[in-house]
This record gives C-alpha cells, structure tokens and sequence, in this order.
C-alpha cells in the first residue's frame, strides 16, 4: 500500500503539471498520455510490491475462485519528494508476525528523460539505466 504524506503529494501535484503540458508535445515518447501510462504502472508496481500470497501461483490451488491472492496490507511504501526533479524516494516497509510494519529498503522512483541524459548517470537524478529512458525508474 502507498502513503502518501504532503511532501509526495506536493511532488505528485508537479508532476500532473508537468504532464499536462507534455499533452501539446510533438515527440510520443514525451506525451502526457504515454508519461502517465508510465507513472501509473510504476506507482502500481509499489503498490503491491512483495503482496502476493501463495494462491497466486498456479500450481497451489485458491481458497477461493475470487481470490486474487494480494494482500496489499503486507507492505507500506512511504513515498516522499526527491532531489530529482519530478521524482520520489521511498521506504519500504514490511508487516512482521506482531502486525508491526519494520523498515525493509529503500529506493526512489525516477524520472529520466532528456534532462539527465535519458538515465546516463549525469546530473540532475545522478541514476543510472541500462537503456536510454523517458518516464520513471525504480532505483534501489
């Protein structure tokens, strides 16, 4: 599950800013549509990252046919704002035997594109991507 505090809301209100006008941008790769695909699957991913329960293997028969074998309560991903422009850094937190969440990792959810070289290592996220990227990367 995502938790959201102020300082990744204040980031997420940027970065609908940011889409918005990339809505009136020629390149495709830069479209507000294809960003937000991006964004969405990559915010998805968190959400249920490290929740899916054994039923969701096909070899292990459901409890239940309308299992969907998450439990999006096994994890908490705080999101917070990042040095990086248009990104986040996270905590990710994972619920023990006593139902307490305990620190797990960290990470941050960058935004690459044009600006740092598609992912080079350069200035201003400093990250690095196998391949040339526009749109968001989890680093860990």
């Amino acid at each position: 599950m995502i938790i959201w505090n102020e300082d990744s809301k204040k980031v997420l209100k940027e970065i609908v800013a940011f889409l918005k006008a990339q809505d009136i941008s020629i390149h495709a790769a830069l479209s507000g549509k294809v960003l937000r695909k991006k964004l969405a699957e990559t915010l998805n991913y968190l959400n249920t990252y490290a929740c899916h329960n054994a039923s969701t293997d096909p070899l292990v028969m459901k409890d239940k046919p309308e299992d969907t074998g998450i439990d999006r309560h096994k994890t908490h991903c705080e999101l917070f704002g990042d040095f990086a422009p248009l990104s986040f850094s996270f905590v990710m937190k994972i619920r023990g035997e006593d139902g307490q969440y305990k620190y797990w990792f960290n990470g941050g959810v960058i935004f690459h594109g044009p600006h740092d070289g598609f992912g080079n290592g350069g200035a201003p996220t400093f990250a690095v991507s196998l391949t040339p990227t526009v749109g968001w990367q989890i680093h860990t």
